[in-house]
């Protein structure tokens, strides 16, 4: 099998979709696809030993909104497979595995066999265990197998205080989520070679809506009084060209794709213009929207985590819009 564009392609003979689902340890659930020895007889059915015409990708978090965007927008010869935490997503090619579970993720990529693994996965209740063991866990088990890996961020692994930010900025948190997506990325710098960090923002949609976007219409709709911040200012995103740009990288050759990249929205927006933004879209009045300040908050947030974006605007195709454009019209 040939070079493409993650190197030299996996030449592990696959089989076909079988229905059964299959236990491992660590947690693992495998529920279509099984892997066929490639030496002689193996006690795997249906084996496929033809050519692949594909490449394989493998999206962790594929219940989240953007790991399932992520899904539904691959290109036609991207063969996609996906992680879910607790449940099997009926139609795909689906794993349902603890990613921060000792020795797990190694079980999983040897079963998945993927060309590339873009990480989307994250839950913040255990912050610790489940975005920085996880992404360890992920990161080790990439570099023993030799699977590229694009992995996302945050602008949350700023300050806040010294907008706008480039790709090569120092880190410098001051929230616990933060701190916990910076030590992601510098375990993948140092670990693993070449990777791809992709960090965003908001991420907004209306087809599924984003959780955000959800909260402010039922708050809206039923009079209830929400305070957005006129100083907390964020590159909010459109997931529809986030998934896009994310695609054109992960088909990159793997030196054009290494590094960080900033795919985020064209023009910044404050939290309180955005909530703006949604009411008018939806038709709904914004009295309930009362202006606040992040001074007023004891919360500690970021101010202004505006992240420049030239790497992307001068080397994608992708657009990569204002998110007010998600609600003009």
């Amino acid at each position: 099998m040939g070079r493409g564009p993650f190197g030299a392609l996996n030449r592990r003979c696959r089989t076909q979709v079988v229905t059964a689902e299959v236990h491992y340890p660590g947690g693992l659930q495998r529920g279509h696809e099984r892997l066929c020895h490639p030496h002689g007889p193996a006690p795997y059915e249906r084996c496929w030993r033809g050519k692949r015409p594909t490449v394989r990708v493998l999206i962790t978090g594929g219940a989240g909104l953007t790991g399932h965007a992520l899904c539904s927008a691959a290109p036609d010869d991207v063969d996609v497979e996906v992680t879910q935490r607790t449940r099997l997503a009926a139609g795909r090619r689906a794993h349902t595995v603890d990613l921060a579970e000792p020795g797990a993720v190694e079980l999983l990529l040897l079963d998945s066999g993927p060309d590339l693994v873009i990480h989307t996965a994250y839950a913040t209740d255990d912050g610790e265990r489940d975005i920085v063991t996880a992404t360890k866990n992920v990161v080790d088990a990439c570099a023993d197998a030799g699977v590229e890996l694009v992995h996302f961020s945050s602008d949350m692994v700023f300050d806040g205080e010294h907008a706008p930010y480039r790709e090569d900025d120092t880190l410098s948190p001051v929230t616990a989520y933060g701190r916990q997506k910076a030590a992601a990325e510098i375990y993948i710098r140092e670990h693993l070679a070449p990777a791809t960090v992709l960090r965003t923002s908001l991420i907004c949609s209306l087809d599924p809506v984003d959780p955000r976007t959800a909260a402010v219409v039922e708050a809206l709709t039923i009079g209830k009084s929400i305070t957005l911040f006129t100083d907390e200012i964020r590159s909010a995103v459109r997931l529809d060209d986030l998934v896009h740009a994310v695609w054109e990288i992960a088909l990159m050759e793997s030196e054009a794709r290494a590094g960080v990249w900033h795919l985020v929205g064209s023009e910044p927006v404050d939290r309180y213009a955005l909530g703006l933004a949604i009411a008018a879209y939806h038709g709904l009045s914004p009295e309930a929207i009362v202006a606040g300040t992040s001074a007023e908050s004891a919360a500690g947030r970021p101010r202004n985590l505006t992240l420049v974006s030239d790497r992307a605007a001068a080397s994608l195709s992708s657009t990569l819009r204002p998110v007010t454009s998600l609600f003009a019209g």
